[in-house]
């Protein structure tokens, strides 16, 4: 059977976390519910640190599981946008494509040509948009475990991949036998 920390023995759990919200060190918040405590017990500076890293641990494990479950359900959304994204930027690549596009649904010549130019001249606007759309999507997946790397180059939110640029290492390369072995001042 466990130990009854004293924190919750004397019901102090609430006004242990306040004192921490308030921003005080574990040796205040000690001292402060042994004074409060009026001579009955005394709570040490470590029994207030165990205590509060263990719900701190508690409530990080809840808010994960939470988070991953938000993910789940917004998972589908977050890829049919980030498709979206990707076609749209691929359409102001290929702007013939998209002149194309607006011909295939009746606009004439002239008027495609000028929508065209409209919508390539709004591409800093939309652009900016659709990275942050992407950076709010990576966090989602960052903060529920799916990707674990800081988003750089390579990432899977990396919208170039550079490995196919990469060459690959040959073995005499990569020996640690053959590193260089002068000295640098600095």
């Amino acid at each position: 059977m466990s130990k009854i920390n004293k924190i919750e023995k004397y019901n102090l759990q609430e006004r242990t976390l306040a004192l921490s919200a308030q921003g005080h060190t574990t040796a205040l918040i000690a001292a402060k519910l042994t004074e409060e405590l009026q001579g009955r017990d005394t709570i040490s500076q470590p029994r207030v640190s165990v205590w509060l890293k263990r719900i701190r641990k508690e409530r990080s494990e809840q808010t994960r599981e939470q988070f991953q479950d938000f993910v789940k359900t917004e998972l589908p959304t977050d890829l049919k946008a980030l498709k979206e994204i990707e076609g749209w930027h691929l359409d102001l690549f290929r702007a013939d494509k998209l002149k194309e596009h607006l011909k295939s649904i009746g606009i004439q010549d002239q008027k495609a040509e000028d929508i065209a130019q409209i919508i390539i001249a709004d591409f800093h606007t939309r652009s900016s948009a659709a990275m942050k759309a992407l950076k709010i999507i990576e966090t989602k997946l960052r903060f529920a475990g799916v990707l674990e790397d800081d988003g750089g180059a390579g990432s899977v939110a990396d919208p170039v991949d550079l490995d196919q640029y990469r060459k690959p290492h040959s073995p005499s390369t990569d020996s640690p036998t053959e590193e260089p072995t002068e000295d640098h001042d600095g």
